[in-house]
């Protein structure tokens, strides 16, 4: 398969178009806030401590709200109750991801990565059928303690497969489509890069 890979709105307005032989059908898009500097080999799941175990007892999802500026319980400038990191990934739970996959970033497996359905908000808990989802990572460049929380500035990063012409919104067909928090979303305020990693 090949084709090209548009970066577009809703809308369908056009924001980039790559084109791509998509020899391996694999690639991923990456968002993270506008400006944040990336090392892709530092890379682990929220969740999940800096040497990738399972971080039990910690508060990852629910500091990641406070690290957004999301409330827990708000909808947080969108039209849904409950959206935010918490609720979202990890049904309430501020510890433990309801979901999880592996991803493949950059050659580096990182396991137990947090996912949601990126398509259906209102049911983003079913991903069995899901042909998008969006994971969620964290950048350990700046951590100082071995895990993600609200003192070391770490960068959330969000992820999803690139899947070429499958059904999306509105059943219309996509190569990509992902569930950022509304605080990195232009229209309330926030700003967000877009990384591509095509194979």
């Amino acid at each position: 398969m090949s084709g090209s890979i548009a970066l577009a709105d809703s809308a369908s307005n056009l924001l980039y178009n790559w084109t791509w032989s998509n020899e391996t059908d694999v690639g991923y898009a990456y968002i993270v806030n506008a400006g944040a500097s990336i090392n892709w080999s530092a890379l682990h799941a929220l969740g999940c401590d800096s040497d990738n175990t399972l971080n039990a007892s910690g508060q990852d999802f629910l500091d990641a709200d406070t690290n957004l500026g999301m409330v827990v319980g708000s909808n947080n400038a969108t039209g849904f109750v409950n959206n935010n990191i918490t609720e979202l990934f990890s049904s309430g739970d501020p510890g433990n991801a309801t979901n999880t996959t592996s991803f493949t970033v950059y050659g580096t497996g990182i396991p137990n990565v947090p996912i949601i359905n990126s398509i259906m908000m209102t049911n983003h808990t079913s991903i069995e059928s899901a042909n998008f989802v969006t994971g969620i990572l964290w950048d350990a460049t700046s951590d100082k303690n071995g895990y993600y929380d609200t003192t070391d500035d770490e960068t959330l990063v969000f992820v999803t497969k690139i899947t070429v012409a499958a059904k999306g919104l509105g059943s219309n067909k996509h190569n990509c489509e992902f569930a950022a928090p509304c605080t990195l979303n232009p229209v309330v305020g926030g700003d967000m890069d877009i990384y591509m990693e095509l194979k």
